[in-house]
């Protein structure tokens, strides 16, 4: 989500030379500043559309076109899954946005998310790698993954690895996930089809998994990451200190259902010292049971707001640091010990609202949403709790 921010930081490096190149933003990004030979195209997120195939097309083409000394700047962030994203055939784009759909409202989290999606889309995987080659590559990363895996962020275009298929079809069953059944039978083991434009003698295993790491070309990549979620959470411990407040870390990730988390965090702001503020970070999942609008950060805030009803002197704020929370317009939500009780003035049963997914119009009716607009990066979600000193 943050390509355009990057690129044009990247474009006006001291002494930088950019022959040619390509940068992907969201649908409604403002144009950046770039230099000419550049291209900029826009395309749908979180569900990719037919603008992420067509960005992904010019992307292999432009790669395809490295030599022996050019240096390919790869600048990657979350959402660079759906921006860019091509399905192996016989796979269509349909197959691979009602997989995202159907792996998220099973509750998958985007490590298995984006396992399935390197087996199943052209760009990903490290298959990005093999036509760089022989260019040397740079990859620059906005990490939204836990632990900052480059084979996770983007879903890896630049990162070969052996993404072992065994068992992963199982995995996928056991979350109760509905996915194409073509996409099933490409995810299997024995999958016996390889890439358009590859080689047709190439065996399958290698055309789904990718660059192997061992090779030259893979050698050839350079990786860091440059931002991430404790980077965030070092801005947040550094603006709670210049308040006054007394950090500490969170006990746990923020991982798993987002309800249950919200519990868990609702448990540790009773348990704070006045004067404390924790923080938490990580990116939860929702299992979605129910019809109602909302996101994980605003779900994750409205458990803790049943759970924390009656308390005083707390507060606990949810946000996805891309200011943008599952279906709706709010980054997340921010609770105290009152607004379960505001909520159900307002005609809505919190817990009713909670079971129905819909935590955007119970928050919305009790003014706790927070509302940030697009920030133009994803590093994952941040929660706060404050709890106000004994003579505040």
């Amino acid at each position: 989500m943050a390509e355009a921010a990057i690129a044009e930081a990247a474009a006006s490096a001291p002494g930088a030379r950019i022959d040619a190149g390509l940068v992907v933003a969201p649908h409604g990004t403002p144009a950046p500043a770039l230099p000419p030979g550049v291209r900029f195209l826009t395309a749908a997120h979180p569900l990719p559309d037919a603008h992420s195939v067509a960005a992904a097309q010019a992307a292999r083409a432009l790669l395809a076109g490295a030599g022996a000394g050019d240096l390919v700047l790869a600048l990657l962030s979350g959402g660079g899954s759906a921006l860019l994203a091509e399905p192996v055939p016989p796979l269509t784009l349909d197959d691979l946005a009602r997989t995202t759909r159907a792996l998220q409202s099973a509750g998958a989290d985007i490590t298995l998310l984006n396992r399935v999606r390197r087996r199943i889309d052209l760009v990903k995987g490290g298959r990005l790698v093999t036509l760089a080659a022989p260019a040397r590559v740079l990859c620059l990363a906005v990490s939204d993954v836990p632990g900052d895996d480059p084979a996770m962020i983007a879903s890896g275009p630049f990162t070969p690895g052996a993404d072992a298929p065994a068992g992963l079809v199982e995995e996928v069953e056991r979350l109760g996930a509905a996915l194409p059944p073509a996409v099933l039978t490409v995810l299997r083991p024995d999958a016996a089809h390889a890439p358009a434009g590859g080689d047709a003698g190439e065996p399958p295993s290698r055309a789904l998994a990718g660059a192997d790491p061992g090779e030259p070309q893979a050698a050839a990549v350079r990786y860091q990451v440059v931002a991430s979620n404790p980077v965030a959470l070092d801005a947040a411990a550094a603006a709670a200190r210049s308040l006054g407040y007394d950090v500490a870390s969170g006990s746990f990730p923020l991982e798993g259902e987002a309800a249950d988390c919200g519990r868990a965090v609702a448990a540790a702001a009773r348990g704070a010292a006045p004067g404390a503020a924790l923080l938490f970070g990580g990116e939860t999942t929702v299992r979605v049971r129910g019809r109602g609008r909302g996101g994980r950060n605003q779900e994750l805030a409205l458990a803790a707001a049943i759970d924390l009803a009656g308390t005083s002197n707390l507060v606990v704020g949810a946000a996805g640091t891309d200011g943008v929370d599952g279906s709706s317009p709010a980054a997340g939500g921010i609770v105290d010990g009152a607004t379960a009780a505001r909520i159900a003035a307002a005609g809505i049963d919190p817990q009713a609202a909670l079971a129905d997914n819909d935590s955007h119009t119970a928050l919305a009716a009790a003014g706790a949403q927070l509302l940030t607009g697009a920030t133009g990066t994803n590093v994952m979600d941040v929660v706060v709790v404050l709890r106000a000193r004994a003579d505040g």
